[in-house]
């Protein structure tokens, strides 16, 4: 599939994409907004197509394993192999897609590239990815988050965001941490985040402003969370 997508005045974004699914999903799609600015995705994962027929029994690709049961079933000793890459892509390009009573003016680059390769089960993951110049408004709410930056790094089996700003109001958030997958089954997080006067809400009816630090860590399905928050202004 090729198509091509205006925004605005700018030229037109081209969009590719190619999907293939019998005895594994094999996926590649790139955004191309020019040719120093785009977003690239490619997957290939073990999971066999079958579906089934209406009458009991199922429906395969001919290539398919026979050990590929039911709704898209992983394929046994099977190996993943996903990359995402992204090249300064320009986050404005999405505001046409938001409702401007809820969001406006999304802004930001994205930068860099992650991988994910071996077990589905338990992959191993690498590279790095960045946001900068991040910034949206909130008419609901009536802020703007602006000065948005962030920036991860993969290794392993896990992801850690080594800083995230954002602020508000005059006042900013800020955060670090970590998410370890030991298993299918479990993941472990480690992070924490710091307030100082963040503007939360700004409308006719209410304005909230915070300060103070929050810590969540152990099990994701159940983490715990320490911390005090202080509430500086209400109205």
């Amino acid at each position: 599939m090729t198509a091509r997508l205006r925004a605005g005045k700018r030229p037109p974004a081209r969009v590719t994409a190619r999907l293939r699914w019998a005895d594994e999903f094999d996926l590649a799609a790139a955004f191309e907004q020019t040719p120093e600015h785009g977003l690239s995705l490619e997957a290939r994962i073990p999971r066999a197509l079958a579906l089934p027929d209406g009458r009991g029994g199922e429906v395969r690709a001919a290539n398919a394993p026979r050990s590929a049961r039911g709704r898209g079933e992983s394929v046994a000793g099977g190996t993943l192999s996903a990359s995402l890459e992204a090249r300064r892509f320009d986050l404005s390009w999405f505001e046409p897609l938001l409702s401007p009573r809820q969001a406006r003016r999304p802004r930001g680059w994205l930068e860099g590239r992650v991988s994910a390769g071996g077990d589905p089960r338990q992959p191993s993951l690498s590279g790095s990815l960045a946001l900068t110049g991040g910034r949206l408004e909130l008419p609901p709410l009536g802020v703007e988050y602006r000065d948005g930056e962030a920036a991860l790094a993969l290794a392993g089996r896990t992801i850690t965001l080594e800083r995230a700003h954002l602020e508000s109001g005059g006042g900013r958030l800020d955060a670090t941490g970590t998410m370890t997958f030991l298993d299918p089954a479990h993941r472990v997080v480690d992070l924490r985040t710091t307030f100082h006067r963040f503007v939360a809400m700004n409308t006719a009816e209410a304005k909230a402003a915070f300060s103070g630090g929050l810590s969540v860590s152990g099990e994701a399905h159940a983490p715990i969370v320490h911390g005090t928050l202080e509430l500086l202004a209400t109205s």
